[in-house]
């Protein structure tokens, strides 16, 4: 079963392109049983969304892509009542106070504040997440200062990553010489298990 928790609408400006009927339709076609609707810093378009998802049998779920402080975004979805409510409540503080009418953002502490009955995804290409990830190595030099080299693990999946870049990944981790990570990289030959996008499978 798979149900896609991060989609935007035409609410979502210069970001959505299908209608919302469109949407839930493919969801319908393709049998799921749910779909989540997290359009830009509003859930103008929720309305809507309910209303195709009762016609075609949908189970809707309610969310919004917020943007933080820091220009990161963080999407969240309304698992009950209160968080529907939490999730309005942020959004209006989000569109308040001055020049936050055509950037609206919140404050971390105040989506702390008003967590209850939200569930956090890590979100797009514009989340905090992702965003720690461009500055990994950044992140993990700091992270060995902090609390020293032989205190600190980084994982990394060998099926998540071609087998060459497996090797660039581990070797980075462990601080080789750009060089010797290339000769290595080269030898390691394609899996005969590898699907179109080179991740092996078990």
């Amino acid at each position: 079963m798979f149900v896609h928790l991060h989609c935007h609408s035409p609410y979502s400006f210069l970001n959505g392109v299908s209608s919302t009927e469109a949407l839930v339709a493919q969801a319908a076609l393709y049998q799921m049983p749910a779909l989540a609707l997290t359009d830009h810093n509003t859930i103008a378009g929720l309305p809507e969304f309910h209303k195709w998802a009762a016609v075609y049998g949908i189970k809707p779920i309610s969310g919004a892509e917020l943007t933080l402080a820091d220009g990161t975004h963080l999407t969240v979805l309304a698992e009950t009542r209160q968080g529907y409510r939490n999730l309005c409540e942020l959004l209006t503080l989000a569109h308040a106070g001055e020049g936050r009418r055509r950037t609206p953002y919140i404050e971390e502490e105040i989506l702390f504040r008003l967590g209850d009955g939200l569930l956090v995804l890590s979100g797009g290409r514009h989340s905090r997440i992702q965003q720690l990830l461009h500055r990994r190595d950044e992140v993990m030099a700091y992270v060995y200062e902090k609390y020293g080299r032989d205190k600190v693990a980084r994982v990394a999946t060998y099926q998540t990553f071609r087998g060459r870049s497996a090797v660039r990944e581990i070797g980075a981790a462990l601080a080789l010489p750009t060089p010797l990570l290339d000769t290595l990289a080269k030898r390691v030959p394609w899996s005969a298990h590898a699907d179109e996008s080179g991740c092996a499978h078990r």
